[in-house]
């Protein structure tokens, strides 16, 4: 850390200047002026956290969503966050319900899997995308926003009785605030109002506070929604935290000083490749002076060629003009930022900054596990905070539409369900596979937990399995056996070769 800091402010003394020139710090201080605007966190810590993102919440918003927008690694962040908690078919529903006699009731989960698919595909009020790319936008404005807002909307205009509404995180009034009534009136924090346990109750939506394309910024009335027509997805920081803080925010300092060194460095390349000769007037005999006795400058051309000569009228004296170029250690310090991003968005190194220089199989393998502890942990959050009470909301609605028929009215008998998320591929497919099978074979594991790790379903494999010696059945095939009979094929032609020689060595005898 103290290697980098030093870093840290030689890069910063190459950009102060520049910066400040024209602001009015005092010379000699650019540098520590610069980095106290770097580290002087919008978010202080102290006292009670909303007090804190009442003052600071559109800053800190406003300051991610900017990163989101320029900075590369910012984005490749966002993307790895859509690729590994979400991917690119989503989260598998797979319901859990049970007949009488305690065994899953297919034909019941086949039906509510069917529906909720066909419900899936375009779930939002405004049909612009899929349910897996709202989930992929959702994921991604709880990152840079801290939060996101999701609403259920009813109305018989809706094939299954309901849709989505995403509501962006400026509409709900973080100024509205107001205290506990003597009348019993809740308390509203941050435009949320809470009960006295601190349990949400309704959300105050502004209906326009926006800056917007057809009109100018505007404070609207508020519309109080219930708690219960509202996900608030957030990830807490501290206890009755009311919003959401950016998870961009513990890397904006080390993202800004990696701006500006970069842009310094630039500079220096780009003023050294362009460098030129300069000239001093040494006799104002020849050129005259000003009022002030000063030479006065005359203009005149020279030509530079490639290891050519050069001669200077009277008068004139060459001055060396050498900028400094980039130094050893841009690509030693631009890392060493980078692996400080990469540990405050929980991702390592390697793939966030598309570097496999110097990497072996154990330290990939290392890397790739701890990583995917990270994004279990964000699955299982999605899961837990949008995926099942969206489940919870929608089959009563689709069962109110009559477009999902279940054998009883009572909408609570068919909520048992689990979302399958999605997995990855092995590091080493045939050691792990080889693990896996002594694992099962020993009692030590289960089929279904070793497929789940790859975002498999073991019921859906047994059923292709199924699928498969049907077809191959009725086309007269029987899997494996090619190769078994062609193996013993190989053995016995050796064992034929043997008793050969040993006859023929026999008669020679």
């Amino acid at each position: 850390m103290g290697k980098l800091s030093r870093m840290v402010n030689r890069a910063l003394s190459a950009v102060g200047l520049r910066r400040v020139r024209n602001s009015g710090i005092v010379p000699g201080t650019e540098s520590y002026q610069i980095l106290k605007e770097w580290i002087e966190s919008p978010l202080k810590g102290a006292g009670s956290l909303d007090w804190d993102l009442r003052n600071k919440i559109s800053a800190t918003r406003n300051t991610s969503r900017k990163l989101a927008l320029n900075n590369p690694l910012v984005r490749q962040y966002l993307q790895l966050l859509e690729q590994n908690v979400i991917g690119p078919k989503g989260m598998r529903l797979q319901c859990q319900v049970r007949n009488a006699t305690g065994d899953l009731d297919k034909s019941t989960n086949s039906a509510i899997e069917a529906a909720f698919a066909d419900f899936w595909r375009s779930p939002w009020v405004d049909g612009r995308l899929s349910g897996v790319q709202g989930e992929q936008l959702l994921i991604r404005t709880m990152a840079v926003d801290g939060e996101a807002f999701v609403r259920r909307v009813l109305g018989s205009r809706f094939k299954y009785g309901m849709a989505l509404q995403m509501i962006d995180a400026d509409l709900v009034d973080h100024q509205l605030n107001r205290a506990r009534g003597a009348k019993g009136e809740n308390e509203i924090r941050l435009g949320i109002e809470v009960d006295e346990w601190g349990a949400a109750v309704a959300i105050y939506v502004l209906d326009s506070a926006q800056q917007d394309i057809n009109g100018a910024r505007s404070q609207g009335k508020h519309i109080r929604i219930p708690a219960s027509e509202i996900i608030h997805l957030y990830d807490p920081e501290r206890i009755n935290q009311s919003r959401g803080i950016t998870w961009l925010n513990s890397v904006a300092l080390p993202l800004n000083i990696l701006d500006g060194y970069v842009e310094a460095t630039l500079v220096a390349a780009r003023t050294a490749a362009c460098s030129m000769p300069l000239f001093k007037h040494t006799n104002a005999d020849l050129y005259g002076t000003d009022s002030s006795g000063n030479p006065v400058a005359q203009n005149f051309s020279i030509e530079l060629n490639p290891g050519g000569g050069l001669t200077l009228p009277p008068g004139l004296e060459m001055q060396e003009f050498d900028p400094s170029k980039p130094t050893i250690n841009f690509g030693e310090f631009t890392k060493e930022n980078k692996r400080w991003v990469s540990s405050g968005v929980q991702v390592s190194y390697n793939a966030l900054a598309n570097d496999l220089e110097g990497v072996n199989f154990s330290s990939m393998r290392s890397g790739l596990l701890i990583e995917r502890d990270s994004w279990q942990c964000h699955q299982q959050m999605w899961i837990d905070r949008f995926r099942l009470p969206v489940h919870g909301w929608f089959v009563p609605a689709a069962m109110l539409s009559g477009n999902l028929r279940l054998p009883s009215h009572d909408a609570s008998l068919y909520l048992a369900a689990r979302l399958i998320p999605r997995g990855w591929k092995w590091v080493d497919p045939l050691k792990e596979a080889t693990a896996a099978v002594l694992a099962i074979k020993e009692g030590l594991g289960s089929r279904t937990g070793f497929l789940g790790e790859q975002g498999e379903d073991f019921e859906a494999i047994v059923e292709q399995l199924a699928d498969e010696a049907t077809i191959t059945k009725d086309a007269g095939i029987t899997l494996g056996e090619a190769p078994q009979q062609n193996q013993q094929q190989n053995s016995d032609q050796r064992l034929m070769a043997a008793l050969r020689l040993l006859l023929a060595e026999e008669k020679e005898a």
